[in-house]
């Protein structure tokens, strides 16, 4: 048997009043925000900013099984979140080892004088690819100035 999972629209932002008073929670249908009804417009419209203006869209009453949603909607993300977070950390550690193993062996190469005798090798191809690239980069070294004659 399969589950379904019903999409949750996430809000946008979520205010910081808490709720007091006889004020309730409401969510605009134009910016997403959820929050207090006592920031609303004597409209009840939305105040928040967007950019140089107040986004001023309607807003509805939502009820404690919207409000249940949002935060079930939450929880999921930020576990995918974590789980994501720890993905990032294997990668890295992983990363981490293998330059390390790569850092080991450049520098055994570099003890044996093996690398040196290659790169000058103008008969190997490691040699010739070095050649390559010196003559490519020269191109855009500046020509040496000549000594002036006092």
């Amino acid at each position: 048997m399969r589950t379904v999972e019903k999409m949750v629209r996430m809000p946008v932002c979520i205010g910081q009043e808490p709720l007091v008073g006889n004020y309730y929670t409401v969510e605009c249908k134009l910016c997403g925000w959820v929050g207090s009804s006592e920031v609303l417009t004597d409209d009840c419209q939305c105040t928040q900013d967007e950019g140089d203006r107040l986004c001023l869209g309607d807003t509805d009453e939502i009820g404690t099984d919207r409000l249940l949603e949002i935060v079930q909607a939450m929880d999921r993300r930020h576990g995918e979140s974590q789980k994501a977070y720890q993905q990032l950390i294997e990668h890295t550690n992983e990363t981490e080892q293998h330059l390390d193993k790569a850092a080991e062996l450049l520098e055994e190469i570099v003890q044996s004088g093996q690398a040196y005798r290659e790169c000058t090798d103008k008969g190997s191809a490691t040699g010739r690819r070095v050649a390559a690239v010196l003559g490519y980069v020269a191109q855009f070294q500046p020509d040496p100035h000549p000594a002036e004659p006092d």
